[in-house]
């Protein structure tokens, strides 16, 4: 972003005051903190980023103790180091940790998010992306921009990473409405193709039926 505005639109093509940042799997991870993190971004659309994406660890673990092979945060301290290494210190103690993934959610809010997300696989904790994502949700509907932040979840098991061409009008809506200024375009996004209901109780324990 520094380099962009730095180098200008007429040497880039790129209008740096209108970038979208994405990215699937770990991509996908690295897109919603570099949203989170640098206000210029203007729409991030991470997708199929799962555990460490827009998974709530504390959901997580809930689906873990059910039985569901999904990649917990006891496993991936010991696989890439995306997190700082404090992060271990909380991982076998979830109710201890400080911050959880609503949270990048928050960061990036009043901008516009779509979260693009596969119910194909259980390892991407669909049902814990479901529930992290409509925490998020609420700061967006409170700042009163419940539109800027859509979540789609679509089942297809054939490919991580492979979007599916049902999800194209979701993110094309984002598009025209926020990089391209267009009105009378919906976003108000809330997609799944297999009902997830997560009921909360307790702040971040909770039954749920996928």
């Amino acid at each position: 972003m520094d380099a962009l505005e730095k180098l200008g639109s007429a040497t880039t093509k790129i209008k740096a005051d209108r970038v979208a940042v994405t990215g699937c799997s770990r991509n996908g991870k690295g897109a919603f903190v570099a949203a989170a993190f640098d206000t210029r971004i203007r729409l991030a659309i991470p997708q199929e980023a799962g555990s460490g994406g827009m998974g709530c660890w504390r959901i997580i673990g809930e689906m873990k103790k059910n039985g569901t092979k999904v990649k917990d945060a006891a496993q991936i301290v010991n696989g890439d180091q995306w997190f700082a290494t404090e992060f271990s210190i909380y991982v076998n103690d979830l109710g201890k940790l400080p911050h959880d993934h609503h949270m990048l959610a928050a960061l990036v809010a009043p901008r516009p998010l779509l979260v693009i997300e596969n119910l194909g696989f259980d390892y991407l904790g669909p049902v814990s992306t479901y529930g992290c994502a409509s925490a998020g949700k609420q700061v967006y509907t409170a700042m009163g921009e419940t539109e800027a932040m859509g979540f789609s979840q679509v089942a297809h098991g054939s490919s991580h990473c492979q979007l599916p061409s049902s999800q194209n009008a979701d993110v094309n809506a984002f598009f025209d409405k926020y990089l391209l200024d267009k009105t009378g375009v919906s976003t108000n996004i809330s997609r799944q193709t297999r009902r997830i209901t997560f009921i909360w109780r307790d702040g971040w324990t909770g039954q749920f039926l996928a």
